[in-house]
């Protein structure tokens, strides 16, 4: 029986930006982790009277989502030297919802900077995206693990089919949920024992990817278990993503996650055969080998067919 790898949304992992790493949560870890999550207007912000690269955000709740304040005014520290991730950028007069953590002087700041704050230009993507954190705080109240992942099934398909307008953390991550478990040992991920889907909520995941411009890892090894019955589909959808890139500087590894992908999705021999020599190639060069072999790739599966 095939299960679904499904590991939802609590996880943390660090991501590198050239000269600095910063650690940074899905959706359901900032909701979990953040102290006070609040809707508010940016009334003013000032420089810092003693911290030259530091402004003071002013901001007048409107709604709070988790936690207790004393006073609907607050005030935001905001660091506004170039880091990474880079500073939160509060705007006066616009409405936002922001994550907002206590450091160790007890000021409020934006937990994970930018990532942690949100502005929407629909108040009904905003109302929706507040459910969700409503929603995933109760979920956290449930004793019964069973009946957890239940919900958190249900809540991971929202978050994903409504990211387009409330991403909060790096978009390449594409943090919606369903993760797989990483075995250190071998140096690679793996698919989780979780709760499987059932076909509706297999369709509405399905449904989504195929929706996508851009793909990332953990879409690349989610269509092999959700493809079953339109192979096909998601056989053209991958072929156009891969005719469509350019490889005037060599082959990224976006590429071979896509092609490993039509091969376990198509199960045909020429094309297992013919990755098989693409893997032993050094990708993010321009090796010509690799380059020939890819376009020979392309050209074999259209036209797009299975079981070959």
């Amino acid at each position: 029986m095939k299960y679904l790898a499904v590991i939802v949304s609590v996880l943390f992992f660090s991501i590198s930006c050239n000269a600095c790493s910063y650690t940074v949560g899905t959706t359901s870890g900032f909701i979990l982790y953040t102290d006070l999550i609040v809707t508010a207007l940016v009334e003013d912000k000032k420089p810092h009277p003693l911290h030259p690269d530091s402004v003071i955000v002013y901001l007048k709740v409107a709604k709070i989502l988790k936690g207790q304040v004393d006073s609907k005014l607050l005030e935001v520290y905001v660091d506004t030297e170039n880091s990474c991730p880079g500073p939160a950028q509060y705007e006066i007069g616009e409405e936002v919802t922001t994550f907002l953590i206590r450091n160790k002087q007890n000021r409020l700041v934006t937990n994970g900077k930018f990532h942690g704050l949100k502005r929407f230009s629909n108040p009904d993507d905003r109302l929706k995206f507040e459910v969700l954190v409503v929603d995933r705080l109760e979920i956290a109240k449930i004793k019964s693990r069973r009946k957890s992942i239940k919900k958190m099934i249900d809540w991971s398909l929202r978050h994903i089919e409504q990211s387009e307008f409330h991403q909060i953390t790096i978009e390449e991550y594409s943090h919606k949920g369903f993760y797989f478990i990483y075995d250190k040992k071998n140096k690679e991920y793996k698919k989780r024992r979780g709760v499987r889907l059932n076909p509706q909520q297999k369709e509405r995941l399905i449904k989504y990817l195929l929706s996508k411009k851009y793909l990332n890892f953990t879409d690349f090894m989610l269509f092999p278990d959700l493809a079953k019955g339109r192979e096909v589909e998601v056989i053209e959808y991958l072929f156009q993503h891969l005719q469509g890139f350019d490889r005037s500087k060599g082959v990224w590894y976006t590429e071979a996650n896509q092609m490993r992908c039509i091969v376990e999705v198509s199960q045909r021999k020429d094309l297992g055969d013919l990755y098989a020599k693409i893997k032993l190639r050094p990708l993010n060069t321009n090796d010509q080998e690799l380059l020939k072999l890819t376009e020979l790739f392309i050209s074999k599966v259209n036209p797009i067919s299975t079981n070959q």
